[in-house]
């Protein structure tokens, strides 16, 4: 950025920008201030602290990108032929929250993994599991299985459980609820999640981001209504990862897993594109496992997860955990409920470093 050039002996005699305000938008911050008086054209300055955020504008706004968590400050400064004024104070740093996606097939939705286990009587949402993630952080998801056949949800706490609107009684989790409860317990920090996860899908048709109106649309456009309705409430969210758990459709079919780490390849780079996130924030492969499951060939299997090892391998800032040790539901690909928690923990500790 050029700095208008001012001449040797130039005084300090405009005012300071007042009324600086930084507000939260979707993926930056929008600084405003007011005019300040001058014969002359003035053009406006924003710089931020600690240094690495700027703009240059002659109007009385201007939109910084910010997609990560640094507690940044803006102060402007004013410019005139000959003259300069003196920086404006710095804007107090904005409330912020970390915005976290989960996305994928059944897994990730959880479609066994119930909040109380039949078999046990464990409640998972009770004493001994739950921390200040299940009332402070918030979850909103795509409608599991139809998204006519009930409301949309909007941001509930975290420590709702989910039904499906093919069985309404059953209540149930993904990897989200110890990914959440274990970024609580090392940092403190306030958590939003995005989740759209729908079984029985593929990522060579469901989630094939050139399709209009699929899933991957949708989740994007779940997560930009999210971010705009916390700017709206003044805080700024930042995406500090991508969670995924899917690949078990896949697999079962040749064609596909054979398809499968160009796809996902292409998955990534559209997921870049589409959102406002930061290029080092990490994206997780929760690594699929059907060894489990009633297929009998898993040639389909291996593929797929030597996908994923590639892609974590070859692609900056992808980590992967591999799901194969961990207990289903018999018979079946499902995780159970302590599986779930034990793999969202595993996610967090994957990639909480390495969130921007």
């Amino acid at each position: 950025m050029m700095v208008p050039s001012l001449t040797a002996s130039a005084a300090t005699s405009l005012s300071s920008p007042a009324a600086v305000l930084a507000q939260p938008v979707l993926g930056a911050v929008k600084v405003s201030w007011t005019a300040v008086p001058s014969p002359t054209r003035v053009t406006y300055v924003v710089t931020s602290s600690p240094p690495g955020k700027s703009c240059q504008t002659g109007a009385l706004s201007c939109k910084i990108t910010v997609t990560d968590s640094t507690p940044w400050q803006f102060q402007v400064t004013a410019f005139a032929v000959g003259t300069q004024s003196a920086p404006s104070p710095l804007t107090t740093p904005l409330r912020h929250h970390l915005l976290l996606i989960v996305a994928g097939q059944s897994n990730a939705v959880g479609y066994q993994s119930l909040a109380v286990d039949p078999a046990t009587g464990t409640n998972y949402y009770g004493p001994g599991f739950a921390n200040g993630a299940d009332t402070t952080d918030t979850i909103t998801w795509i409608p599991w299985g139809d998204v006519n056949a009930q409301p949309t949800p909007g941001q509930v706490p975290l420590n709702t459980p989910q039904t499906m609107f093919r069985h309404p009684v059953t209540q149930f989790f993904g990897p989200e609820l110890g990914l959440a409860r274990q970024i609580w317990a090392d940092t403190g920090q306030q958590v939003t999640i995005v989740k759209a996860a729908e079984g029985g899908t593929s990522l060579v048709t469901d989630w094939d981001p050139t399709v209009p109106g699929g899933l991957f649309s949708q989740m994007v456009n779940r997560v930009r209504i999210t971010m705009n309705e916390d700017a709206n409430a003044g805080v700024l969210d930042t995406i500090g990862g991508f969670y995924w758990y899917q690949g078990e459709n896949d697999a079962c079919v040749p064609a596909w897993a054979s398809a499968y780490e160009q796809n996902l390849t292409n998955f990534i780079a559209a997921l870049r594109a589409g959102l406002p996130i930061d290029p080092t924030a990490p994206i997780a492969l929760a690594k699929e496992s059907v060894a489990s499951y009633f297929n009998p060939d898993l040639s389909g299997d291996a593929v797929v997860r030597a996908a994923d090892d590639w892609v974590a391998a070859n692609i900056p800032n992808v980590v992967e955990v591999d799901t194969a040790g961990l207990q289903r539901v018999f018979p079946g690909m499902h995780l159970s409920d302590a599986s779930q928690l034990v793999l969202g923990s595993q996610l967090a500790a994957a990639t909480e470093s390495l969130m921007p």
